[in-house]
């Protein structure tokens, strides 16, 4: 018996046929109607199949496709990567979220015809950040390949292009003393109380939208969510993390009424509402205003950097703070190299403990 199971804006059929299975979506809306109608066409498909039918003519059949073009058009490969990619599932979502928004409409093109100049023109056409361009251009190159290994094209057209990114500017933290500052000077208790917790566990602004009393396990919290616009995701890493707390951290929360609610740890003043971007925004501008801090630009979570910044200064080992923040090692060294201390005495120390004779006595 087939499988059905809403994927985005496709419905995905699972087949099972002789110890084999066999994937593909349907590029149609999962709605109530198109499910009922897919999986009536899923029946007749498993029977083809059971009676030998070969699976290309059948997963054309399902998705409407000709089988004499469907080996040559960018859809078809598209479809392929989707249903055979080894990747994780949030990685598989951001490739058809990327295909969907920016390729859907050269479907049926055939593969072999799309050419390197077309592709850059279309991606200068993209009202959007360079980082939204390199990943659409990302996913058309893993489709290109995947008609590269069937031989259908000799070279995938955009395999040595390198899309030009903006540099990033550097990490620009807050010293202490601004931290403090900005701290004191925060117009509402919420918002100092939210702030706090940021600038002392460098947790990102959407993990800390998402943190409810369930995950408050002292003295640490569980860090598995995501807030944006009010919806709940996953983390950035996909990677649950228990973040230790400093005890002036559980001495806020402590006074943050919402414990007795048992629900989002952060809400609006009013107690009930949780705290939104737009809100939280408004009082870190004022904050700034009234300290007289230098506003830092171009920084998405600049409590998260001055957090990170300041655990490796004072001489935190980096493989602890890369795991508090939810970094993995090698990109904790590239954006954070210079807050690193000098570590190679007290290493040494500790190495002779275990190893005492290690170097050979002098007469």
């Amino acid at each position: 018996m087939a499988t059905l199971v809403p994927h985005g804006k496709r419905i995905k059929i699972r087949f099972h046929i002789n110890g084999i299975q066999r994937f593909t979506t349907v590029p149609v809306n999962p709605t109530k109607t198109n499910i009922e109608a897919v999986r009536r066409q899923a029946r007749e498909a498993e029977q083809r199949l059971r009676l030998g039918d070969p699976w290309d003519a059948v997963r054309a059949w399902l998705r409407g496709e000709q089988i004499a073009t469907v080996e040559k058009t960018l859809g078809y490969y598209a479809q392929h990567l989707f249903d055979h990619a080894e990747v994780k599932d949030s990685t598989l979502k951001q490739y058809l979220t990327n295909y969907n928004n920016y390729w859907l409409d050269w479907d049926k093109r055939p593969i072999s015809g799309i050419t390197r100049i077309e592709v850059k023109e279309r991606l200068a056409k993209f009202n959007v950040t360079n980082k939204t361009k390199r990943n659409a251009l990302s996913t058309l190159s893993q489709i290109f390949e995947v008609a590269v290994d069937n031989g259908d094209i000799e070279a995938s057209p955009v395999s040595s292009w390198k899309f030009r990114m903006q540099q990033k500017p550097e990490i620009d933290p807050y010293n202490e003393q601004e931290r403090d500052a900005l701290l004191a000077n925060m117009p509402a208790v919420e918002a100092h109380q939210f702030f706090y917790m940021a600038f002392h566990s460098g947790m990102r602004t959407g993990e800390l939208l998402a943190l409810d009393w369930n995950h408050v396990d002292r003295p640490e919290v569980i860090v598995e969510l995501n807030r944006t616009r009010s919806r709940l995701t996953s983390i950035k890493t996909d990677q649950i993390r228990r973040v230790r707390l400093h005890p002036g951290v559980w001495d806020s929360l402590e006074q943050n009424q919402s414990r007795w609610k048992k629900g989002f740890v952060f809400l609006r003043p009013n107690g009930i509402e949780h705290l939104d971007g737009k809100w939280l925004m408004q009082q870190w501008h004022d904050a700034h205003d009234n300290s007289g801090v230098r506003r830092r630009s171009n920084a998405r979570h600049p409590w998260r950097h001055t957090y990170i910044s300041l655990a490796l200064a004072s001489g935190a080992a980096p493989i602890w703070v890369a795991k508090q923040a939810g970094h993995d090692l090698k990109t904790m060294v590239e954006k954070y190299a210079r807050w690193i201390k000098g570590r190679d005495e007290a290493e040494e120390a500790e190495m002779l403990k275990v190893y005492p004779n290690m170097y050979p006595i002098k007469a």
